[in-house]
């Protein structure tokens, strides 16, 4: 007989004993639950993120997700801070509480949410909902202590870890001059560094029921957290529709409904610009 074998639980199905079930995620999910590998049910892999991987599972009749570290991701995601970031947010409704944290592998285990869906980022309420969590979020004035996030450091950091390459652009060198230029108006014009998502893109957002017949909006993947000027995050949601004055504007006065200073605005946009190179490099 033949067998279609296309994932881990079709695999645990057909040879409960296969040695390949046993692995760092399976490992981690039974020591977090005091379980062995048979009282873990329903594995599901999950679409696959930017640098990591998540399987969804089922323990005692309750879903989680592990999330499995990408390869190459401690070259640039510091996990202890990531597992810091999570104790310092505990609570504070912005985003679900951890249900394990392994700094040193980098799993991540939380509780399952049914009826989530992303951010919808041509919905204008959703682009309201997400700025006014975010703006929720950096008036906690959070800060992990150290040096702030320098926006032009880091995008030379990861030129360095090019190891003498050229850059894929051919316009490259052109832009980065352009965007180097900025460096002062930055320098006079930026906010006060505090605790930022430095990752916040609308998928970074989920939505779900409230239970109040509403829906809340809530912060996931803080891998990149750092101390950062706030507005950093506000350019980096808009940055991948850069081209679209109108969005942009929606999403800054959702983010200042107080309105938003000619200072602060133009700070914004350098940042679009800034970050859109930063997520080149």
């Amino acid at each position: 007989d033949a067998f279609h074998v296309n994932t881990y639980e079709d695999l645990r199905q057909l040879d409960f004993a296969n040695e390949q079930l046993e692995n760092d995620a399976t490992i981690t999910i039974q020591k977090c639950f005091g379980v062995t590998l048979k009282d873990i049910d329903d594995f599901l892999p999950l679409k696959n993120g930017l640098t990591n991987r998540s399987l969804r599972f089922t323990v005692n009749g309750q879903k989680y997700i592990i999330r499995i570290p990408g390869e190459g991701t401690e070259n640039y995601i510091n996990r202890v801070r990531e597992g810091k970031i999570y104790e310092m947010l505990r609570g504070k409704g912005i985003c679900t509480d951890l249900t394990y944290f392994d700094a040193v592998k980098g799993f991540k285990i939380t509780p399952y949410i049914d009826n989530v869906r992303p951010c919808d980022e041509t919905n204008p309420e959703d682009v309201r909902r997400c700025m006014t969590i975010a703006r929720k979020f950096h008036d906690l004035k959070l800060s992990l202590g150290g040096e702030p996030l320098d926006i032009f450091n880091t995008i030379q950091h990861f030129e360095d870890l090019w190891e003498g390459k050229e850059s894929g652009f051919a316009d490259y060198n052109e832009t980065k001059k352009h965007c180097m230029a900025m460096k002062k108006y930055v320098e006079k014009h930026h906010r006060e560094a505090v605790l930022s998502h430095q990752d916040c893109t609308p998928d970074n957002f989920i939505l779900y029921p409230d239970g109040k017949g509403g829906e809340k909006a809530e912060f996931i993947d803080w891998e990149c957290g750092c101390d950062a000027d706030p507005l950093l995050d506000v350019a980096s949601f808009v940055s991948y529709r850069k081209n679209d004055r109108n969005y942009i504007e929606m999403a800054i006065d959702a983010y200042f409904p107080e309105g938003c200073s000619d200072e602060d605005r133009l700070l914004i946009y350098c940042y679009i610009s800034l970050w859109g190179l930063y997520i080149s490099v």
